[in-house]
């Protein structure tokens, strides 16, 4: 999901948007590195983790990014 808003005080735009992963912890991380150093106008504001049990492999995550665009800059 993504969510538009505006900060008045630091003019920008931002873009809250939640992305469900699933995989390896490892990997999850590696997702979340990787698109913080493509992305250098967004934040990692949460990462949430769940396993259905101890011996799995395989983890549901959600992250939650913020992305933060200049006052003017067309998003689309």
């Amino acid at each position: 999901t993504v969510k538009p808003g505006y900060d008045r005080n630091a003019k920008v735009y931002t873009y809250q948007v939640n992305l469900p992963v699933k995989g390896s912890y490892a990997a999850i991380w590696q997702f979340a590195m990787a698109a913080l150093r493509t992305i250098p106008f967004a934040s990692l504001d949460e990462i949430t983790f769940r396993r259905d049990g101890i011996g799995d492999a395989t983890v549901d995550a959600r992250l939650k990014l913020t992305l933060y665009l200049p006052d003017g800059t067309d998003p689309s």
